[in-house]
């Protein structure tokens, strides 16, 4: 089972998606398309949102894939975690590449997923191709497709970007959070913020 997660958007490269996903079903048949996600946000909403998702959903027939692609619409959390935790691969194609601001990949990194996801247009460190994510270029369905059929086959790369994933997604885990709040917050009373200059 392959997902995407978060709000149905343009921006989220979800037609490159789409395109990529008849050479998958070439190689697995028996593969499904998770489109885990809200349909309404406040940037697309009402007959908007719609039309779009309706143009989604024409897309899948006219790729012949539609009965392998769902369209979950808005879960509660507990129901996104558990499609999340039944995955075996979450893709995040954004059109502009996808950057630890996106709540999508920190909720992949949390359950540690291996992840695919477009190279971001400013590479951060964090992000390291191969070992805590599987970088591909945006707007390109056939290194899309290649990628995903790359992770699906190898039991061992699916395991690192898991272990990667998983130690990433500690840093971003509300214990990690809290305790950096605390240290900020003791820091300022001793006048030792680690922000730079000591408070006076």
């Amino acid at each position: 089972m392959v997902s995407h997660f978060g709000f149905i958007h343009p921006v989220k490269g979800l037609e490159t998606l789409l395109l990529a996903w008849p050479a998958v079903l070439r190689n697995y048949p028996r593969a499904r398309l998770l489109l885990i996600g809200n349909e309404q946000s406040l940037s697309l909403h009402g007959e908007e949102a719609e039309s779009y998702v309706a143009n989604l959903r024409r897309l899948t027939v006219r790729l012949g894939i539609e009965s392998s692609v769902t369209f979950t619409g808005y879960q509660p959390d507990s129901v996104a975690s558990r499609l999340l935790s039944w995955s075996d691969l979450l893709v995040l194609p954004f059109n502009h590449g996808v950057t630890l601001k996106s709540g999508s990949l920190i909720a992949g990194l949390a359950h540690a997923l291996p992840i695919i996801a477009t190279w971001p247009e400013e590479p951060t460190d964090q992000l390291r191709h191969g070992e805590n994510v599987f970088h591909v270029p945006p707007r390109d369905p056939a290194a899309l497709a290649e990628a995903m059929l790359l992770v699906l086959a190898d039991s061992r790369l699916r395991l690192r970007l898991r272990q990667g994933a998983a130690s990433l997604g500690a840093a971003f885990s509300w214990p990690t959070i809290a305790r950096r709040h605390l240290d900020v917050y003791e820091g300022l009373f001793s006048g030792k913020t680690g922000l730079g200059n000591p408070v006076h």
